[in-house]
């Protein structure tokens, strides 16, 4: 009967030692992933701060693109004016023409 407990007490102690082994490498890959989420946390902080950069230059573009409007508006304007003179002008010269065909 001794025997009996003995031998059941060893295999305890052995069953406890690999449950603490078990444990251990447990822990352990906790660490690592923590180690990982650390990692992970700061590689999210940098994207948002790139989203942060990109949505700056996002709003310049558009403010760019609304000053090139503008401009392009203006131009579009500027020509349809000389247009206007230009046609004031051709019918200026061409009655001139006539006018001077006539005497």
């Amino acid at each position: 009967m001794e025997k009996l407990i003995l031998e059941m007490m060893e295999k305890m102690t052995t069953g406890f030692a690999e449950i603490k082994g078990e444990i251990a490498g447990i822990k352990s890959e906790i660490v690592e992933i923590k180690g990982e989420i650390i990692v992970m946390k700061g590689e999210i902080a940098e994207i948002k701060e790139d989203i942060v950069v990109m949505k700056s230059e996002i709003a310049e573009i558009k403010v760019v693109q609304a000053e090139h409007g503008v401009k392009l508006d203006r131009i579009e304007l500027s020509l349809e004016g000389i247009r206007e003179q230009a046609a004031a002008s051709a019918e200026d010269i061409t009655g001139l023409r006539l006018v001077h065909k006539k005497e």
